[in-house]
């Protein structure tokens, strides 16, 4: 089989290549190297790329054809591995000079194209994976704040704080109140799960393209199919506005859990 190379859209993190590598391998294609925007591939030849697009859009991601596109997703690798030698490096060139210097293109050029494609600027998309940066920080709870901003190159801690609270909507305080509520929710819809679990229902369903996903069996259900009953509901974030609900779903004779959020949670947390 001969090597095909893809450049993909919106991998930003390893959980995206994982994601990806997973994907090519239950379409039976060979991965042979991967990277963040970029996989080096066999596909058999019962399989089209079609196939593989329609895959990866599924997951969120994209099979960038032409050459601009790829270039902008470059950049964006680019920057996220900019975060990270901050993090390692108290000598670092600018942002700019680093792009110039990886990708041989002027950086006027490169900002053009990418504030094109993008509707934002390649300064303010490092400022946002900056931030992304603090959050995860933040979450392990291991540094403080004063130490945060020295470690990831911040002029000073007021203004880690001021862009935060531009970019994020909180102030580092309320965003670190709504972690705290964030691990307690979690710890009480695990209680409830535990409580369920004990009744029997071992089943774990997810809503997943408006039908019910029971990863177990494998297969999908429709509105028509099951029936649900909420057993528990909890409200969190800052001024109680995001709930969770724990329900009963029931389709024939089978049972088992489904977890509802109003906003994005990490169900693997839950359920395993």
């Amino acid at each position: 089989m001969e090597s095909v190379s893809l450049n993909i859209k919106n991998m930003v993190c390893p959980r995206c290549i994982l994601a990806v590598e997973n994907a090519m391998r239950e379409l039976g294609v060979t991965v042979k190297n991967i990277t963040l925007g970029h996989a080096v591939v066999s596909i058999p030849e019962e399989i089209n790329k079609s196939e593989i697009k329609d895959e990866l859009n599924q997951l969120g991601f994209e099979l960038i054809e032409d050459k601009e596109s790829a270039c902008v997703e470059k950049i964006k690798v680019l920057v996220i591995e900019y975060v990270e030698l901050l993090e390692k490096s108290d000598r670092i060139q600018i942002l700019s000079d680093y792009l110039t210097e990886k990708l041989g293109k002027n950086y006027n050029y490169l900002t053009r194209l990418f504030t094109r494609q993008c509707d934002m600027t390649i300064q303010e998309f490092f400022i946002r994976q900056r931030l992304q940066r603090v959050k995860e920080l933040l979450d392990e709870d291991e540094l403080n704040v004063t130490e945060i901003s020295y470690r990831l190159s911040y002029s000073s801690v007021n203004y880690l704080s001021s862009q935060f609270k531009k970019y994020i909507g909180m102030s580092i305080s309320q965003y670190k109140e709504l972690l705290h509520q964030t691990k307690e929710i979690y710890k009480r819809i695990s209680e409830s799960i535990n409580e369920l679990n004990r009744q029997g229902i071992f089943l774990n369903f997810i809503k997943k393209d408006n039908k019910y996903y029971c990863e177990e069996l494998n297969e999908y259900f429709t509105d028509e199919e099951v029936s649900i009953e909420e057993k528990y509901k909890y409200r969190y974030g800052v001024d109680d506005i995001h709930s969770a609900t724990v329900s009963l779903i029931r389709t024939g004779k089978l049972q088992g859990i489904l977890v509802e959020a109003d906003e994005k949670m990490d169900y693997s947390r839950l359920l395993h």
